[in-house]
């Protein structure tokens, strides 16, 4: 799933389609739902890079989100790693350890 993501991300495929089709707008919940797209963006903001030095999801990224972007990318990553160690917890909770 990592490497599908990051493929995505690196050709930016995405990003170059639903720009064309739905618009911009329509951009940002693929971003946010992407996790190696937002672990990128969020490590070049708290690196203190700009968002015009990440392409075109850097500058929605920026225009939709403003001054929150930080916070809101890093509470997705957050709930990312919330929602898969629940997954992990409720399938492997009834399992022996030995």
């Amino acid at each position: 799933m990592w490497f599908l993501f990051t493929v995505l991300s690196d050709l930016g495929f995405l990003s170059i389609v639903l720009n064309l089709k739905a618009g911009a707008a329509a951009t940002l919940p693929v971003i946010l739902l992407n996790p190696v797209e937002t672990s990128r963006i969020f490590a070049v903001l708290s690196l203190g890079g700009a968002a015009d030095q990440l392409g075109s999801t850097g500058l929605i990224i920026s225009y939709y989100l403003g001054d929150n972007a930080f916070s809101i990318l890093g509470g997705t990553l957050v709930a990312w790693l919330a929602v898969f160690f629940i997954l992990a917890f409720l399938l492997f909770r009834r399992q022996d350890v030995v």
